[in-house]
């Protein structure tokens, strides 16, 4: 039996279906190439939770920031385009560090510096030498 084999939904659809309709699992198993315990697993998770769609679990840390918090970075960059991150996280009392918060901005599509007309700053993408490590400016 082939592994790997990612199943559409319409499939999985069909799977539930022909297994509420009495056709085994070993049988569904070879007519949609997956292991029998895939299809197990899937009728088991459509008994649980009745539906079909992949169970991903979210990978990732989770945001330091808020909805809220988020929404109050957002009106800072609009209200003082000019203004630094580092004045921005001491205004806002951020629970992240700068580099975070430069991510976070970066992540979201806020803008730096379009207010006045002027292109946002372009950050230097080569490391710099500090120390004993390598600091990415």
């Amino acid at each position: 039996m082939p592994r790997g084999k990612r199943l559409s939904k319409e499939d999985r659809l069909r799977i539930i279906e022909a297994s509420k309709n009495g056709a085994g699992t070993t049988a569904l198993a070879r007519e949609y190439g997956v292991s029998r315990w895939t299809v197990y697993r899937l009728v088991q998770r459509f008994e649980k939770t009745g539906s079909v769609d992949l169970a991903f679990k979210r990978c990732g840390r989770k945001s330091k920031l808020t909805a809220m918090q988020l929404l109050s970075l957002k009106e800072a960059l609009a209200n003082n385009p000019k203004a630094s991150l580092q004045d921005i996280h001491d205004a806002l009392r951020l629970p992240c560090t700068l580099r975070a918060l430069y991510y976070i901005v970066r992540k979201h599509g806020f803008e730096r510096g379009t207010a006045t007309g002027e292109e946002p700053k372009k950050e230097n993408v080569l490391p710099v030498w500090k120390g004993r490590a390598y600091l990415w400016r």
